[in-house]
């Protein structure tokens, strides 16, 4: 084959072959590491398909490969055939073509087109039997051919394809393996972008080809009895990796869709995924959550970053409402309005947004990751006023949380501040709103802003223990506002006395003399010595509590 013409698909096929017969697999993942870093210099391909480079190893090495047998291949290094620095060669000239570099890497998993390697191992006894490997080439000449037409399919024939795909000799029907084997099965019947004029549509096909395994992943199935079959400990694994996987190709915005710059067919081929991902996330299955979570990641990282189209927004809030028309069970309810409220969000129509969010809460209780998810992206636009309130209007439906969850919505109020430092009466109201949910933050808030005063009436209401703080935290309140603290110590020491045991008789000591050191700080020695004159008298009959007193130094 020559690589200086673009391959047909047959001829990829042949290449990647050719490329696992030829490499071992260490050497095809050292050499894509080359490749990554970018170790390959002045590529030339001549008109007969040889390929030269220089590639940089421990010293700078010069390869010369010969695609159409690679076997003729030679290295300047000491190794001089089937090194890693000839891999990254054959990787660089490869992605010159706009084919998926993963599936030359992942060249010995190839289940389904390692067609002479296969029938060898059958020939021996081994791998996958002779009469599969002949029963699914129809199959697979069937699927070359319908690869190039991908662009003019819809994508619920696209998913058809992935399905056909996975079906194929070789791919793993164990379902722990299933996720990689059906990937590669699928990446090697990819068509380039460019010969389809579509730039995005790498793209869509990666992101609909990690949807339509990770639904057969978390599809639930069941058995002759009817009963429901969950997924198992190593199928779900596979389904949350894949799922990181997809979030990361969506953070990092390798999976970006510009909808300002896409022709009018991969308009509709991306109208038509989030179509598809409407249908499944409003099936009313119980996976249908996980479908919301693709759904909202689809649009929070995907395209909103990227694209705004008032009208693109506009269309799926009018298929939202169509689809909340019709029937449909609770869960998929609070899904519908929770994704209304994106889409209301993304227009700026931030009213409407919360009404749907209070809505989807009523239903089913929204989870944080949600919340935050558009919590981040006001912050994103260092409008302080509009997370200002955001934070208000949301942080009641905080309130069925506890930590971590609160101190992440605290972290945002810090932010706010920052830049509206009026709005801290705004936060206190909210915070005191939320209690009890938010104790734990409004309690650190309080302490952290000097608010001694709310602080001590905060733990009186809560009867919480001076002895249960560190000196450390409340020094600084001893330091500046000594005098709210003696109501903090009076009210523990009468608890301690009534538990009536020693260890509590212990305690009330303890705060006894804090609270004499705090009397001479007040300068108000009198005051002190009438109170403990009372305080002996009216529970001189506990002789243990007058032991410890005396111990501590309070009773001569």
């Amino acid at each position: 084959m020559n690589l200086a013409q673009p391959l047909d698909d047959l001829e990829w096929q042949e290449l990647i072959e050719d490329t696992a017969q030829y490499f071992n697999e260490i050497m095809l993942k050292r050499g894509f590491q080359y490749y990554k870093q970018q170790r390959v210099r002045d590529l030339e391909i001549t008109d007969s398909g040889d390929i030269s480079a220089g590639v940089s190893g421990t010293e700078p090495y010069y390869v010369r490969l010969y695609p159409a047998d690679l076997q003729r291949s030679i290295c300047s290094c000491p190794v001089e055939t089937r090194c890693k620095h000839l891999a990254a060669a054959l990787l660089e000239a490869a992605s010159r073509q706009g084919r998926s570099i993963t599936a030359l890497v992942n060249a010995h998993s190839a289940p389904l087109l390692s067609r002479r390697s296969k029938v060898t191992s059958a020939a021996r006894g081994t791998g996958t039997p002779q009469d599969e490997l002949d029963h699914g080439k129809p199959q697979l000449q069937k699927l070359l051919q319908t690869a190039p037409r991908l662009g003019e399919l819809s994508i619920a024939e696209w998913h058809e394809f992935f399905h056909q795909a996975s079906l194929l000799p070789g791919v793993a029907v164990t379902h722990s393996m299933y996720s990689r084997s059906a990937m590669d099965a699928i990446q090697q019947l990819k068509p380039a972008g460019a010969k389809l004029s579509m730039a995005s549509f790498t793209t869509l096909y990666d992101f609909n080809a990690s949807l339509f395994i990770l639904g057969q992943l978390i599809g639930q199935s069941k058995n002759s009895n009817g009963a429901t079959l969950f997924m198992g400990y190593h199928v779900q694994m596979a389904a949350e990796q894949l799922l990181n996987s997809m979030t990361n190709q969506l953070d990092s915005g390798k999976w970006s869709f510009r909808i300002q710059e896409m022709k009018e067919r991969e308009t509709l081929l991306l109208q038509g995924t989030i179509d598809f991902l409407r249908d499944k996330m409003l099936s009313g299955a119980p996976k249908s959550p996980t479908y919301y979570q693709v759904y909202s990641l689809l649009w929070a990282r995907g395209i909103a970053p990227y694209s705004f189209n008032a009208a693109f927004y506009e269309r799926e809030l009018q298929q939202l409402k169509t689809a909340a028309n019709e029937k449909q069970p609770p869960a998929s309810s609070s899904i519908s309005l929770m994704a209304s409220a994106l889409m209301h969000f993304y227009l700026k129509q931030d009213e409407a947004c919360w009404d749907k969010l209070y809505g989807a809460d009523e239903v089913m209780h929204i989870h944080p990751y949600d919340l935050f998810q558009l919590l981040d992206a006001v912050e994103q636009n260092k409008d302080g006023h509009r997370l200002v309130r955001w934070l208000v209007e949301t942080g009641p439906l905080f309130a069925h949380y506890n930590n971590p969850y609160m101190s992440q919505y605290m972290s945002f109020w810090e932010q706010a501040l920052e830049w509206v430092p009026q709005a801290e009466a705004q936060m206190w109201d909210t915070l005191t709103a939320m209690l009890p949910f938010s104790k734990v933050i409004y309690d650190d808030a309080l302490w952290s802003r000097g608010q001694w005063r709310r602080w001590i009436d905060l733990q009186l209401s809560t009867e919480r223990e001076p002895l249960d703080y560190r000196v450390s935290v409340l020094a600084p309140i001893e330091k500046e506002e000594p005098e709210l603290l003696l109501p903090f110590y009076h009210q523990a020491v009468e608890r301690y006395v009534l538990q009536k045991n020693r260890s509590s008789y212990k305690s009330a000591v303890k705060l006894l003399k804090r609270l004499a050191k705090l009397y001479k700080k007040l300068k108000q020695p009198e005051r002190w010595e009438l109170f403990l004159d009372a305080f002996i008298e009216r529970h001189s009959r506990l002789r243990a509590l007058h032991e410890e007193m005396r111990r501590g130094k309070l009773l001569s």
